[in-house]
């Protein structure tokens, strides 16, 4: 059972949550589910990189928590919470899903979020200004393995620490 389990749940209006990378060993979906649990958002913006399918290429690795996190977001979705989806570089297959919906999910390139202040921002992932992850074949694979290496380390570190 989860420390946030026992606490009444914080109402949010919106919340936004990037690069989870489902898939990949160094994701934390039980973070993720934790938070989840201890939320009530009118609003969640998943933006870019939920599954990473880069990493899923190379070897599979689907856990229980990763699967959970799918699950509680669609039920969440479901059950009124509104959920918006803005693909990113890591998960670029489901931009053809851009301008639909899946069940009662909605999925974008990009929105418009309005703030309780009425100021209103562009939502969208950040790959979309980076012309060498979009384009480039040889500097995306060095890229993805630079990532995972540092994240391995960073894993180690936090251990050790």
């Amino acid at each position: 059972m989860s420390v946030t389990a026992a606490r009444p749940p914080l109402r949010l209006r919106s919340v936004f949550i990037s690069d989870v990378h489902l898939g990949f060993r160094g994701a934390r979906a039980e973070y993720l589910l934790d938070f989840l649990a201890s939320i009530e958002a009118r609003q969640i913006f998943v933006i870019g990189d939920l599954i990473d399918f880069w990493a899923l290429k190379r070897a599979v690795y689907w856990p229980a928590a990763h699967q959970e996190v799918l699950r509680t977001l669609l039920t969440l979705a479901r059950t009124g919470t509104r959920v918006t989806y803005v693909p990113g570089n890591h998960d670029e297959l489901c931009r053809v899903l851009c301008g639909s919906r899946y069940g009662p999910v909605e999925v974008r390139r990009d929105c418009v979020f309005e703030a309780a202040d009425g100021r209103r921002l562009l939502v969208l992932h950040g790959d979309e200004f980076d012309d060498a992850v979009k384009f480039g074949g040889l500097l995306k694979r060095v890229g993805a393995f630079a990532y995972d290496a540092i994240i391995r380390v960073n894993h180690g570190l936090h251990r050790v620490r």
